[in-house]
């Protein structure tokens, strides 16, 4: 197996997210239909039925890939079974991608972290509601962050044989990690940022439209209810 029984010297994190980004982007990401990616969504693991709630129980997301030494062994600390990324999901005109979060360089500072499948299906739930919901009905990109609002999981949902299919068929070739603020390697990309940055502003249903990232420029702002924000960071709370 992969992953064995030997411990690495990796710092595990764990994903109580105090913060949220959505990242709304249709000439980057293209316009997958609607309907496909809501049935794409519905694939993720335990979206539809999970009678032992598999989805909440926490487990480790790694990509041995980014490991120092790559491809080392790594103790699972859970009974659940690990995740190994990145994954992909296909379903006619939409895809979705989880992958962890790399720097401009293409690094990929946490290779290995705590989370559990209710997060990601809470951030496809985000990108379908403020991306593919939208008028355009276009991609974009949700990013997890710790405490200390330092991304380290990115889910992405685009259309096929758009511009980011490229990237992330360049990915998988050449191994170089994504940053969703620096997709091309070109600068910074635009789109609508969305970030909750602390109780107070969750509690007035007030979020700002900024970026996670310094130089991150968002181009609209968004209002969400209360009930909205407390729904969405449920999902993606992880104990």
């Amino acid at each position: 197996m992969l992953f064995s029984t030997a411990a690495l010297a990796l710092a595990v994190f764990v994903l109580p997210a105090q913060c949220i980004s959505v990242l709304c982007n249709f000439d980057l990401y293209g316009q997958p239909d609607q309907g496909d990616s809501i049935a794409l969504a519905s694939r993720l693991p335990f979206a539809k039925l999970d009678p032992d709630d598999e989805a909440d129980k926490p487990r480790i997301f790694a990509e041995p890939a980014f490991f120092q030494p790559r491809f080392s062994e790594l103790q699972n600390t859970w009974p659940s079974s690990m995740v190994q990324l990145p994954l992909i999901w296909r379903f006619k005109s939409a895809r979705l991608a989880l992958l962890f979060y790399a720097t401009s360089a293409g690094i990929v500072l946490s290779p290995s972290v705590n989370g559990n499948w209710k997060s990601v299906q809470a951030a496809a739930e985000g990108i379908l509601k403020y991306c593919v919901g939208a008028a355009q009905h276009g991609g974009g990109v949700w990013i997890i962050v710790d405490n200390y609002r330092n991304p380290l999981l990115v889910l992405y949902l685009y259309a096929s044989e758009s511009p980011f299919e490229d990237i992330v068929n360049k990915y998988m070739i050449t191994g170089q990690g994504i940053n969703p603020f620096n997709t091309r390697g070109l600068g910074t990309e635009g789109g609508v940022a969305l970030n909750a940055t602390e109780v107070g502003a969750m509690l007035s249903g007030v979020i700002n439209a900024i970026a996670a990232e310094e130089g991150s420029i968002p181009t609209a702002s968004v209002m969400l209810s209360a009930a909205e924000v407390s729904a969405l960071l449920g999902g993606i709370t992880i104990s």
